[in-house]
């Protein structure tokens, strides 16, 4: 399964409120792929999170962000112009740039069956 990094999101992964991200790149996703959730890639000791589904994928330019989706992104206390600035400094890229938009949801389904000792961890950890 690939992996997916959620570095500046992992508190919101592991609450299960985030639902949207933007990439660059990302081309080859689509509806219906699952991913693995993790805090960071490449390294050996990247936790697991959550299996998710891409549920809608589209590609518009940052500045294009709608309010309630810089909530859905894991950032409930930015503005939009806060999370744009955010992520071009995280991503070294500009307001105009295209992103790709992820809408995932969470399966837990698949989530305790591939990774059931990384889920019963994850609900013994305090929120």
């Amino acid at each position: 399964m690939r992996r997916i990094s959620f570095g500046l999101t992992t508190q919101a992964i592991l609450e299960r409120r985030k639902t949207v991200t933007r990439r660059l790149g990302w081309a080859f996703i689509k509806p219906g792929d699952l991913l693995l959730a993790v805090d960071r890639l490449r390294t050996k000791t990247a936790r697991k999170l959550a299996v998710i589904e891409v549920i809608n994928v589209r590609v518009e330019p940052l500045w294009d962000i709608p309010a309630d989706d810089v909530e859905r992104e894991g950032f409930p206390h930015l503005t939009t112009m806060g999370f744009v600035e955010v992520f071009m400094r995280a991503m070294h890229c500009s307001a105009a740039e295209p992103v790709r938009r992820i809408e995932f949801r969470y399966r837990e389904d698949w989530w305790r069956a591939t990774y059931p000792s990384e889920a019963t961890a994850l609900d013994r950890e305090p929120s």
